[in-house]
């Protein structure tokens, strides 16, 4: 950096991470955590390392085109998609192949970097946090609440059936609201289609439709029937994930609620009362000594397990140059 630096270097530094963490916020990330500077904790980031710039054509039209890729300090580029094109492509698979493909870059193909105080990083597939936070993946039955706005009916329903509860007094803010009955609650008025207007579906539906119809015109009546049979089992399903899913439903019908009584920064602040990555941050920044060994290399956190375990260096980890290479390449430093 040109300038004198922000925070007294003493400072502790918890940056956190998913995986819509992109461009230029996981390159921040990746130089940080390069230097060793800050605790990367969440999720593993997007993958974009590239630079594009984009020309304007005739009748309103636009080419976008790669024209660098970005690297951290230590060398990584983190772009986690790798894109094939041209006679390179047409050579080794043959002209009715095609000239352009797209892949993931393998696991197997990522190669190893080191940070200033030598720990272990990869390139090729995002930054990976220093602590692991997995958010459970959004379940079938919680996007149709999103899409159909299930969380903001029920929060106006909610609102008329109980004005004692929804006023500017909110005798509740300190604690969460949504309990086994409001809950049960909740359940009830979204499968009630005359009171919500929700309509318990899937993505696929559309698609189960068009194969059906499908059999039905090739005369394979019985596998029509098996096709619909799918929407029934689905349905099934996705009224399971009101349990398999409590927890995450739970505390978007608090923040809908909550939403019709507090201000915004209020009602934030108690969601994020429950947000597992944040809590987390917290613990390693009000730790000296647990930030300390994350960024000494003493101590790590197992892929699948968020729990803080002895750490041991790979034998055979690749010695790569330093925070210092690359100066071909865009960078930050």
């Amino acid at each position: 950096s040109q300038k004198a630096p922000l925070l007294p270097p003493n400072t502790r530094l918890v940056v956190m991470t998913d995986s819509a963490t992109a461009s230029a916020a996981e390159i921040v990330a990746g130089a940080v955590q390069d230097h060793d500077r800050a605790v990367i904790i969440g999720d593993r980031t997007f993958g974009k390392g590239l630079v594009q710039q984009v020309a304007r054509l005739p009748y309103d039209t636009s080419f976008k085109f790669t024209v660098a890729k970005y690297y951290t300090p230590s060398g990584r580029c983190i772009q986690a998609v790798d894109y094939q094109e041209g006679s390179d492509l047409q050579a080794s698979k043959g002209p009715k192949e095609g000239t352009y493909k797209a892949t993931k870059i393998k696991e197997s193909d990522r190669k190893e970097f080191k940070t200033t105080r030598g720990r272990v990083v990869r390139d090729g597939g995002g930054v990976e946090p220093d602590v692991p936070v997995r958010g459970s993946k959004i379940s079938e039955l919680e996007l149709q609440l999103l899409d159909q706005n299930a969380y903001s009916n029920f929060a106006s329903y909610f609102a008329t059936k109980n004005p004692e509860l929804v006023t500017d007094r909110l005798t509740w803010k300190d604690k969460d609201l949504v309990d086994e009955k409001i809950f049960n609650d909740f359940k009830d008025f979204v499968l009630d289609r005359t009171k919500s207007g929700f309509i318990l579906k899937t993505r696929f539906d559309e698609a189960i439709n068009e194969i059906a119809e499908g059999f039905e015109d090739s005369g394979l009546q019985r596998l029509k029937g098996e096709a619909e049979e799918l929407k029934t089992l689905a349905k099934l399903e996705l009224t399971k994930d009101f349990g398999a899913h409590k927890e995450e439903i739970a505390s978007r019908i608090e923040d809908a609620i909550r939403a019709r009584a507090e201000p915004e920064a209020v009602r934030i602040a108690h969601y994020l009362k429950h947000d597992k990555t944040l809590q987390k941050a917290l613990d390693v920044a009000l730790s000296p000594s647990l930030y300390d060994s994350l960024l000494s290399g003493k101590m790590q956190i197992a892929s699948s397990d968020p729990t803080l375990t002895s750490s041991t260096k790979k034998p055979d980890a690749q010695e790569s140059q330093g925070p210092s290479a690359f100066s071909n390449h865009l960078r930050l430093e």
